[in-house]
């Protein structure tokens, strides 16, 4: 694709924290999809506030805004959907270009959430490198405080780690606000860790809030419909009710958790790092930044793709943890082993 291939795109601004990023295509629809950009209501809730778990707004507070011909942008993604045409993406760290029968591979993939726009898919981690280059890193975390004491608890975890569950029994005590329930961003400013605010959606499975956490659905006021497995069935809530009031958090004291969640576990088994051995989890730190932005493999379950990792990338956020673990006021790393009754009791003092 050249310059003039996207002369008469149409396109639309998405800014996250402080990066901007010109989302363009020849085909309006494709990226100004609800599906992607607030949510389609997801039949499993009664009520309509729930959606379907590939909406961006699972992992990131995206602002949209109207482009000016001469918008100054952090980034831009260009798709070009064409009948016919086979898949090619080419990514560079200004620019994302995507060309392909894109409207085809939607109608027939089997999970949205990794795809072109998906939250899991190509825009998701162009994004959080967009968010790198403006010095703002990304944890794959959820991010909790303390009501009464102010402390902010960082819930590190990969996929299935248990930390949305642990953010679910926080929430449901009424004890602890969020910042973030799926990406922190953090960054350094004045010499000074600041935690800055995110989205306050989550995908959930049913089965937690019917079982595990009934006290919840009641707070969020969500009703569920009958469905065949609660189990197996993902839906997207807004837990904003629950929300810190500030859109950034400075200089916190800091624990930080690495949890494993299962059911059925009939005490919790806690091991806690003190601060002077904190530079154990130095690599954990490291590999969960890493995390979102290099483990995209296929989208639309056929089409490979590259990591948008670099050298430089890394090396940038490996002196921003180190920043953090010299400069952060870090109490306290906890690794836990617990159920989803028994979580919070290893978060408590």
């Amino acid at each position: 694709m050249t310059e003039d291939d996207f002369q008469n795109f149409e396109g639309v601004g998405l800014k996250v924290v402080c990066a901007t990023v010109g989302l363009f295509s020849n085909n309006r629809d494709f990226i100004s999809s609800p599906e992607y950009f607030g949510g389609i209501p997801h039949p499993a809730v009664a009520d309509g506030e729930g959606w379907h778990i590939q909406s961006q707004e699972a992992n990131l507070r995206i602002e949209t805004f109207t482009l000016e011909p001469h918008s100054d942008l952090d980034g831009s993604f260009c798709v070009l959907d064409s009948a016919g045409a086979s898949p090619r993406i080419e990514m560079r760290e200004e620019r994302v270009t995507a060309c392909g029968d894109w409207s085809a591979l939607e109608e027939r993939t089997l999970d949205r959430r990794y795809s072109l726009l998906g939250n899991q898919g190509v825009l998701f981690r162009y994004l959080l490198t967009v968010l790198e280059r403006k010095g703002v890193f990304n944890f794959h975390a959820c991010g909790l405080t303390d009501r009464e004491s102010g402390t902010v608890y960082l819930v590190l975890g990969e996929r299935g780690s248990g930390k949305s569950t642990l953010l679910l029994a926080a929430l449901e005590s009424g004890r602890y606000l969020s910042f973030g329930t799926e990406i922190i961003h953090s960054g350094i400013e004045d010499g000074r860790l600041v935690f800055y605010r995110g989205c306050l959606r989550n995908n959930v499975r049913i089965g937690h809030l019917l079982y595990d956490f009934p006290g919840l659905a009641e707070k969020i006021e969500v009703m569920f419909a009958d469905v065949e497995d609660p189990w197996r069935t993902k839906v997207q809530l807004d837990f904003s009710t629950f929300s810190v009031p500030w859109e950034k958090i400075e200089d916190p004291e800091l624990v930080l958790v690495i949890p494993r969640i299962e059911e059925e576990v009939p005490a919790p088994r806690i091991r806690r790092i003190t601060r002077d051995q904190i530079g154990k989890v130095k690599r954990t730190l490291l590999e969960n930044l890493s995390d979102k932005i290099n483990s995209l493999a296929l989208i639309y379950e056929e089409i490979p793709v590259g990591s948008l990792d670099s050298p430089s990338f890394l090396k940038n956020r490996t002196e921003f943890v180190d920043s953090m673990l010299e400069r952060g006021r870090i109490v306290t790393a906890i690794d836990m082993f617990a159920g989803p009754q028994n979580c919070l009791e290893g978060l408590m003092p």
